[in-house]
């Protein structure tokens, strides 16, 4: 049996890679909100939003968050994802590829630590837009098994 470590939705997702492909050419940042569960032992998330972050800059190969601004990522947390908090941030690596660099991984660490908290980064210039959740290890990191959810509507 497959575990999954992420659970997120299809329309979320969605979202997510809208919001990078509309920073194209320059990268974009921001946190992953939702919850973080534990069943027979094993910890898993659950992706439900995104709040992107403000940048002080960006360009191709970078992103720097406006750490003036944090209030307002709080403020937000708070406003539409009450009793959530972030596990884990986003970002995207326009015709990079998926991987983290070695400032990834150190920004994950400064904010984050060890897991369950992931990274994911998107690369919006593929067609179709490709995408990998990381979690850090003891020597570098690997990729988070994952699962996306479709929402279904009942009637």
């Amino acid at each position: 049996m497959v575990w999954y470590l992420v659970h997120t939705y299809e329309d979320v997702l969605n979202k997510l890679i809208d919001d990078c492909k509309r920073m194209m050419p320059n990268e974009t940042v921001g946190y992953l909100v939702g919850d973080i569960y534990q069943w027979k032992g094993k910890k898993w998330l659950e992706i439900i939003g995104f709040i992107p972050a403000p940048v002080q800059e960006t360009d191709r190969y970078h992103a720097i968050v406006d750490k003036s601004r944090m209030g307002e990522i709080v403020r937000l947390l708070d406003e539409y994802y009450p009793d959530k908090i972030i596990v884990g941030w986003y970002h995207s690596h326009p015709g990079h590829g998926l991987f983290l660099s070695d400032l990834d991984i150190r920004s994950h660490q400064a904010v984050f630590g060890k897991s369950p908290h992931v990274a994911l980064v998107v690369d919006p210039t593929t067609q179709p837009p490709s995408y990998a959740f990381f979690l850090l290890t003891e020597n570098g990191y690997t990729r988070a098994t994952y699962i996306v959810w479709r929402r279904r509507e009942y009637e």
